[in-house]
């Protein structure tokens, strides 16, 4: 059973606590911007894949049975992030939720492999799961919590100050020591 997101975490350890945050994070700007959080997402993606996140409004639509006035679609999209704090490529773990994903009624499936790694042979390290992943029709994405947090920023035109400072305050929090991070090149001020 999924616990609900809070700003007073309850989570003892630092990666799930702050996946809450990111989560939180992505949140705020899904129900504030739909066109920002579609953007984090794509920018977040490799190999020139995209997802729309937007609903499509068709007005006069032809269908067999006549001509609707108003068509309101959108396609259904399951994301996952699963964080790491330290070297953290389980493949049985990875495939576990792969499938976990798999069984997902939706479009578009998305798991993000979230990590302080900036390894350049991180594809060929998890290639099997790659493939896996690509044989169930699952974007299986590795980024770190730089690669997030930079998406955020480049949105930041869309957001007020006080979220912003938000983001500082995060960012802050994941330059604490002994924290397993790439942070000390995030750019958001």
């Amino acid at each position: 059973m999924s616990k609900k997101l809070s700003l007073s975490s309850i989570c003892s350890d630092d990666e799930n606590r702050i996946i809450d945050y990111f989560g939180l994070t992505l949140k705020v700007i899904y129900y504030n911007d739909l066109h920002a959080f579609q953007n984090i997402i794509n920018s977040l993606l490799q190999d020139n894949q995209e997802m729309n996140t937007l609903p499509m409004v068709r007005p006069q639509n032809d269908q067999e049975s006549g001509i609707l006035d108003l068509l309101i679609t959108q396609k259904s999209y399951a994301i996952y992030f699963e964080p790491k704090g330290r070297d953290w490529l389980n493949s049985q773990q990875i495939e576990a939720h792969l499938s976990e994903l798999d069984v997902q009624d939706c479009d578009v499936k998305i798991m993000f492999l979230l990590s302080n790694l900036k390894e350049t042979n991180l594809h060929e390290r998890i290639k099997e799961s790659i493939a896996i992943a690509k044989n169930l029709d699952i974007i299986l994405q590795p980024i770190t919590y730089d690669d997030l947090l930079k998406s955020i920023e480049n949105e930041s035109d869309n957001f007020d100050s006080s979220f912003l400072d938000n983001i500082v305050d995060f960012k802050n929090y994941l330059n604490i020591p002994n924290f397993p991070s790439d942070m000390e090149n995030a750019t958001i001020s």
